[in-house]
């Protein structure tokens, strides 16, 4: 399905985002965004909003049903859900790409990533064969029969859902945000992001993030490539997940959106015919509430093994049963992956290091606006002057610069300009202006400008006093108290 691709070209912003930043500047109510990588935590919240609940068990009613054997008994605490990416069809033949097993109890979920390379008996014979080759042979009726048989995996339900409603889903709700320590690139599966930092990923870039086995980060400019191959692409799924329950906690869904979120769910999702209507609601309610404190992750410790007839596979270690022992004791564990080059985006997170202090002298900062004109900011003594390090690329960047205007109307005696790290100086010129971006415009190709005022990420904010010092400085979004209060 997925085709060689050449080398990462730039991003192209959808024909939209012009106008949907446009829309942005004139309200700013209209930046309440949902992002969630989790197709039954979404649907849930638009659902439960309101009085969308009748609305809500109508739709599910034509969510695909599947026929498992072995699921259907009463559940009394924990409910142990199979989540099944696939590729291929929803109640077609069943082609595993990702196997997560999600053990649901007490208001705390803990995931079980199960490589799809791992071989372990198959139901009836005892031959070994690959998880994924198990449930394309025998269905999900002799995959839950062998997990349970090998692992102790016992299941009560499954959810299957495919991978081209990953990408749409992304989409619908505009993105899922993860910070990058290193620019990162796989070429077979169309992931290519330039820049280290947050970034909101659409829904090609999720599913590519997703799907990466041959994943690349840039280090002194060479690309490296990851040797974990698909432990790797298991290792970031606690990421996306994380992610998506982070932006859960932090924004509440437009329930307009309820139509086309239900949708979705009957378009890219199939369950087990023994999970009614009700409970299906229930197991959605229970996702919605956690929080990303509230999710433990555990991969199946495994090792290289070949098997008689030459094929490279994964085999349980000794280890196994303990992990195992972990996951139903959900003991939490951190989303990170290759040594915390991926993570969820924290824009609360501690200042990083820097080399302005407050109360210090300001750096000298100047230079032509991309706008036209020229900014010295040693011309400037006498008001408070916000600086604001920002990119194209960077969408919590994009997301403030409402806030900025606002703010810059409002309060006309303080100066304000914008450095763009590395960037394309037409488009960002373009974004600034049509989010309603009038002040200086300062273009930093090199990331020198950036380096001197001592962050090197985006967002980051540096507020210098009329007199010329460091009153204060932001890394990550601002918000307007944090402008008036540093400004004052």
């Amino acid at each position: 399905m997925l085709k060689h691709l050449d080398d990462p070209s730039p991003h192209d912003y959808p024909a939209d985002f012009r106008t949907r930043v446009q829309d942005r500047a004139r309200s700013l109510r209209s930046r309440r965004r949902i992002a969630a990588v989790s197709a039954t935590v979404l649907v849930i919240v638009a659902l439960s909003a309101g009085g969308l609940y009748a609305r809500a068990l109508s739709r599910i009613d034509d969510v695909d049903r599947l026929t498992v054997a072995g699921t259907g008994e009463p559940v009394t605490e924990a409910r142990t859900v199979l989540v099944a990416g696939i590729d291929g069809d929803l109640g077609g033949p069943v082609r595993t790409d990702t196997l997560l097993v999600v053990r649901l109890e007490g208001g705390r979920a803990s995931v079980l990533s199960i490589p799809r390379d791992l071989v372990i008996p198959a139901p009836g014979r005892g031959e070994p064969l690959r998880a994924n080759s198990i449930a394309a042979d025998h269905g999900y009726d002799g995959l839950l029969q062998a997990l349970d048989d090998a692992l102790g995996v016992d299941v009560d339900n499954v959810v299957e859902i495919d991978f081209g409603g990953f990408a749409r889903l992304v989409d619908l709700v505009g993105g899922i945000d993860v910070q990058l320590a290193a620019p990162v690139r796989d070429q077979m599966s169309g992931l290519a992001i330039e820049h280290a930092g947050c970034h909101r990923l659409d829904g090609s870039q999720a599913l590519a993030l997703a799907r990466s086995r041959l994943l690349q980060h840039s280090s002194d400019g060479r690309w490296r490539t990851d040797p974990t191959g698909d432990l790797g692409r298991i290792a970031r799924q606690p990421v996306l997940l994380t992610a998506g329950l982070q932006a859960l906690t932090r924004t509440r869904p437009d329930p307009l959106t309820a139509d086309r979120l239900a949708g979705w769910l009957v378009d890219h999702a199939a369950v087990d015919k023994t999970l009614d209507n009700q409970e299906l609601l229930a197991v959605l309610r229970a996702v919605m509430d956690l929080a990303p404190a509230d999710v433990s992750f555990t991969t199946l410790p495994v090792e290289d093994h070949t098997l008689d007839n030459g094929a490279a596979v994964l085999r349980a270690t000794d280890d196994a049963s303990q992990a195992i022992e972990n996951w139903q004791l959900a003991e939490t564990s951190t989303a990170s992956s290759q040594g915390d080059l991926i993570t969820p985006c924290n824009l609360d997170q501690p200042e990083p290091p820097t080399s302005v202090t407050v109360g210090e002298p300001a750096p000298a900062l100047a230079g032509s606006s991309l706008l036209g004109g020229e900014f010295d900011l040693s011309k400037q003594r006498g008001r408070h002057v916000v600086i604001a390090l920002m990119a194209s690329w960077c969408v919590p960047c994009i997301e403030d610069l409402p806030l900025l205007v606002e703010f810059a109307e409002s309060r006309p005696d303080a100066a304000m300009v914008s450095v763009a790290l590395g960037d394309d100086a037409s488009v960002v010129t373009d974004l600034f202006e049509a989010a309603g971006g009038s002040w200086a415009l300062l273009d930093d190709a090199d990331g020198a400008l950036t380096e001197r005022l001592g962050f090197n990420g985006v967002p980051a904010y540096v507020i210098v006093e009329p007199g010329g010092t460091i009153a204060g400085t932001v890394f990550g979004s601002i918000s307007t108290e944090q402008l008036e209060e540093l400004t004052r």
